[in-house]
This record gives C-alpha cells, structure tokens and sequence, in this order.
C-alpha cells in the first residue's frame, strides 16, 4: 500500500482527531485519571484544531492509499526565554494502532524542515509516558527527556491533613508575606544551576520573581501556603492553582489542581518540610472540592524526581528536547 507523506491540512483535521481519540483511549487504559471526554473524536478533533491555529502552526500528515494514519502539527515560539523553537503539545500527534510508530521519523523530516528553516533549531514535543515503542522513535531520533507531567488522586492518606514538625507553622500567605516569599523565590532556578541539571538561571529571571510572586500572593484562585520555622524565616512554600480548561490539552483530569510551585529552603532540606507543605496542601485541596493533582518537574533535578513519586505523582507524559546545531543554517553543503 501506497504511503505518502503531505503537508498538514485542515482537510485532516477530522481524521487526526479519530486518530488522537484512540491513542487517548489507550493512554486512559494506563492511567483512568485521565479525561475520558477525548476518546471522543469531535472532542479530539477540537483539540487538533485548537494546536492548527497557534501562531506558526505547521505539521506534517501521513496518508496510506488516501486514509490519514498518522500526523505530526507543532507550533513556533519566536519570542522569549525559549525563543525561536518549536513545539509538539499532546495533541499534535498520533499515528493509527496498526501502522509502526517508526512512522513518527518521515513526519518528523518533513515536519522538521520548515521549524528549521525558520530558525527554530530547538524541538519540543509531549509524549505519553506510556508509549515505550513511539519513546523509543523520538528518542531515536536524538529527543532526550527533559520535563515530567504526573497526576495524582486526592483521596486515601496522601489528602489527610498532616501535623507539621516541632516549631513548624504551615498557614496560607497573603500580600504582607512577599519579602519572606521572596526569600525563598529563586531556590529552584539556583539549585537547578548545579549539576546534573545545569539550566541557566538568568538574571532576568530572578528580577521578575518578586513581581511574579507578588501576583500569585494577590491571586485569589491561587493559595500559597508558607512554612514558617521557630526562627520566623520561611522554610517552604507551595503554590495550588486550578488547572485551566484548555482544549488543546487531554493530559488534565477534570476537577484538577495544579501544583506550580514549591521550595524548601537548602539548609531545611531533609527535615521534613516539604512533606508537611505537600500534604497540608492537597487535604486543603481535597476539602475545596478538588478530585486530582497535576505537577510537573525538569527530569534531571534529582531532588524533584525522588519526592514527587514517593508522594504518589504518577507520570503521564515526558517534554522531549531536540537541540540542533545551528551552523545548519549555512552550513549545509550547498555552494
């Protein structure tokens, strides 16, 4: 049967969300916290929709013998911290159950040119977590895993109220604590500094987190729960939010809290803190009317990976990362 590899189309759009509703089909099989609303394909549909029309939506499309069965649609990112790269979310990708997910490769090269063309010389795409054979492909393809998105219930023990430690005060935050906020504010970009992470912590963005905590301690949606030790200083904080509808996202389950945000100070680490902080806030949740929780955090923070799963964080979904060598752009044999 005859394959052929053409540019994304909105003449696909109906097809691609067939397809997109029964990978999520498969991915609720793995993990039932998942939204069920995108097994069905008008919702899917709306999804792969919702990606086709962000600024500088590109993507490629597989057709065997006239049938869509597999598709790749990402977006470009021209401005900010992770200017000119280009992006992959949940739904801007499925192949059909019975096609080889190595098809991924031809939509990626033909997807891929143009984001190159453009300048885009980083790649992103989400994953599901459950999917070792299409993982293999991406990563195959020289994608390394670089963030994890995990869910949890919040029901049995991990949503029970927990007694701080001695001298331990946990309570939410207001507008009048920024500055012991503040303390704690760039604990996360320092930390991932260091190794094995080694992301750069830019000094615009420690200027901005006094603006960006002060907004979230002003938030009513938001609660900003501070630990406070026997000596006044802030040992922690951890930040809620409600998870955003997003159409274009069948990653969140409904009635979902999102956690954005949490920090021990160094000399704190070990104590219990965080485990405090973290089940203080997801009981607090949980009484709001809260069912799930939704986090996520950079692979290679070793401290991050160890304490989300061991508070019952299942991963989803990985952030995969292509970086590619700019000197393409005029080094590439053509005289």
């Amino acid at each position: 049967m005859r394959l052929e590899v053409v540019p994304f189309d909105s003449g696909h759009l109906d097809a691609a969300g067939e397809l997109l509703a029964a990978r999520h089909a498969d991915d609720r099989a793995a993990e039932a916290l998942l939204p069920e609303a995108f097994e069905d394909p008008t919702v899917a549909r709306a999804a792969v929709a919702a990606v086709a029309v962000q600024p500088g939506a590109s993507g490629a499309s597989a057709l065997r013998d006239g049938r869509l069965v597999g598709y790749l649609l990402g977006s470009l990112l021209l401005e900010g911290v992770q200017a000119r790269s280009a992006w992959v979310g949940p739904a801007g990708h499925a192949v059909a159950r019975e096609e080889d997910p190595a098809l991924f490769r031809d939509l990626y090269a033909a997807a891929g040119q143009p984001w190159v063309a453009a300048g885009c010389f980083t790649h992103y795409l989400r994953a599901p977590v459950r999917d070792a054979p299409a993982l293999a492909v991406w990563f195959g393809l020289g994608f390394g895993q670089e963030q994890v998105y995990a869910v949890q219930e919040l029901t049995g023990s991990r949503a029970a109220p927990h007694r701080a430690g001695a001298g331990l005060e946990i309570r939410r935050a207001g507008p009048d604590d920024l500055d012991l906020a503040v303390e704690l504010a760039g604990a996360i970009g320092r930390y991932q500094a260091g190794p094995p992470v080694w992301a750069p912590c830019l000094p615009e963005f420690l200027d901005q987190l006094p603006a960006a905590h002060a907004e979230l301690l002003a938030d009513p949606a938001a609660s900003f729960w501070l630990a406070l030790g026997p000596d006044g200083r802030a040992a922690g904080f951890l930040v809620l939010r409600p998870v955003e509808p997003d159409r274009g996202d069948p990653r969140s389950p409904p009635r979902c809290a999102y956690l954005e945000v949490a920090a021990t100070r160094p000399d704190q680490r070990g104590a219990g803190v965080g485990l405090a902080l973290t089940r203080h806030a997801l009981a607090a949740a949980r009484a709001d009317g809260y069912e799930a929780c939704a986090t996520d955090w950079r692979a290679t923070n070793l401290l991050a990976s160890r304490f989300w799963p061991g508070r019952g964080f299942r991963p989803v979904s990985l952030r995969l990362r292509r970086p590619i060598d700019p000197r393409v752009a005029w080094a590439n044999g053509r005289p």
